[in-house]
């Protein structure tokens, strides 16, 4: 061992500790006796009702795997209600995305199963997946989104599905919702900004496989690049979610793996040392089949580039264990990496209107408050650039927040309008909004809407609802005119 890899922290620090350690294990492990025996001192020192969302599908996994053998503990009912509620919302996600998924693979779309969606297809493994993740090529993207949207699944975020309709190709990706059925994730871009390039995701597509999904067909990654793709993705950030330790395990148990395929995947995506803290655990702490010829060649790579090596550790240690410099550094490296993802992509700008806060404008309404107003197009307005003035009143709540509204036709977005608020206390607010629009061929109105300030979920807290939702206002004025000539 030479003197860099001395000085470098071992990959055992940044292995799961305590009781979400033994969790993992006890959902993973290959030895059938040493996991139960895991499983049952969990059980035995935690109050499964007090689990966190972390670990409830890795209870799920333990269920499932050991079923009644954990009868004799007293959590054991509590066990199978909690898996019999995420086996039914599985249920219901899938079916309701079904259709979508069906008129997709119709209009010749092809859809890659991502992370623990990829076990859907397999009749062996019981269907419980939190949300259903699709990969898709660019130019599949669209009908994707539309298939979707055209069967009543909107984009879980605070803009509306016209806005990220058109800047939807400059995205990475899309989550959809609807109701409580579950979401869908929709990605673009499967691995993150710097691990590859768009010949390795290419190669991807070319080694995947087709596999039916209640008689749809939809793709599966080779074992090599889910096993890649379950470690740049959850490796760094495997601690909120462990679910990604679950995929890779059950690849290695019952997938036979192409290790000098994976190697070159490995180097392709510059993965080396992320590769190495998650093997080193699955293959040391689970037992699962890893080559020690490999976790060298990993361990070589990585301490080559000592830099890179302490930035994934300090990503990849429990957050239990994390240190007031291990976490300036998580929040530097993603706002880099969300730099990255902003310069790969080079997203359209916001056709933002100008607004200001005014005094008065009481007087005459033209509606009731409302979160979604109709403005008339006047018949004699030309098409291409028009101008828009509006004076809109609205109660905004006590605290500070942002105040969005857009502009939209019936079928496509035509502008945002943001406002800060600072103040902390409730108001009336009279804003005054300007700037020019465009008007397409059959348009005869526009409609403005309130847009939360993020996402919000289906009977979610009202605390957060108070503060982030749509606020309803009232048109004192508004008014469309012809542009005026340049």
């Amino acid at each position: 061992m030479n003197l860099t890899a001395r000085l470098l922290p071992a990959p055992e620090r940044t292995f799961p500790i305590g009781w979400h350690d033994r969790l993992i294990k006890a959902a993973i492990h290959a030895d059938d006796a040493i996991a139960l025996a895991h499983a049952e001192a969990w059980l035995l020192a935690n109050d499964i009702d007090y689990a966190s969302l972390r670990d409830h599908g890795l209870l799920v996994e333990i269920a499932t795997r050991f079923g009644p053998r954990l009868a004799a503990h007293s959590p054991y009912p509590r066990l199978v209600g909690l898996r019999r509620m995420l086996w039914t919302r599985s249920l219901m996600a899938l079916r309701e995305a079904m259709p979508a998924l069906a008129a997709i693979a119709g209009a010749g779309a092809r859809m890659l199963l991502l992370k623990g969606a990829a076990r859907l297809t397999d009749a062996d493994q019981e269907r419980v997946v939190h949300h259903i993740e699709i990969g898709l090529r660019s130019e599949d993207m669209l009908t994707a989104y539309d298939g979707f949207i055209d069967r009543g699944w909107r984009p879980a975020q605070g803009v509306s599905h016209h806005y990220v309709r058109e800047h939807l190709a400059s995205m990475r990706g899309v989550k959809m919702s609807r109701e409580n059925a579950g979401d869908i994730d929709l990605h673009l871009s499967l691995f993150h900004p710097g691990q590859g390039g768009a010949g390795d995701d290419e190669a991807l597509w070319e080694r995947s496989r087709p596999v039916l999904l209640d008689g749809v067909e939809v793709r599966l990654a080779s074992p090599e690049d889910r096993l890649a793709l379950a470690i740049a993705q959850g490796g760094l950030n495997g601690h909120d979610n462990s679910d990604w330790l679950v995929d890779a395990a059950g690849i290695l148990s019952r997938q036979t793996v192409d290790w000098r395929l994976f190697e070159e995947i490995v180097e392709a995506r510059s993965l080396q040392a992320p590769t190495l803290f998650a093997l080193c655990y699955l293959s040391d702490e689970a037992g699962l089949p890893v080559p020690q010829s490999l976790l060298d060649t990993m361990a070589t790579a990585a301490q080559a580039s000592p830099l890179t090596y302490l930035r994934i550790f300090a990503q990849a240690k429990p957050r239990e264990s994390a240190t007031v410099v291990d976490n300036t550094i998580r929040r530097f490296v993603r706002l880099l990496r969300k730099g990255a993802a902003r310069r790969q992509t080079r997203r359209a700008g916001d056709r933002l209107l100008n607004v200001r806060k005014i005094t008065g404008g009481d007087s005459a309404p033209q509606s009731s408050p409302d979160i979604e107003q109709s403005v008339a197009v006047p018949p004699q307005l030309h098409l291409g650039r028009a101008h828009f003035h509006a004076i809109l009143q609205l109660a905004a709540p006590p605290g500070r927040r942002r105040i969005e509204l857009e502009i939209n036709s019936a079928g496509r977005h035509i502008g945002r309008i943001r406002y800060r608020k600072w103040t902390r206390g409730g108001c009336l607010l009279t804003l005054a909004i300007e700037g020019p629009i465009d008007i397409a061929a059959g348009e005869t109105d526009i409609r403005v809407v309130s847009r939360p300030s993020r996402l919000l979920r289906h009977g979610g807290d009202p605390r957060q609802r108070a503060r982030y939702d749509a606020l309803p206002f009232r048109c004192v004025e508004v008014e469309i005119t012809q542009a005026a000539e340049r």
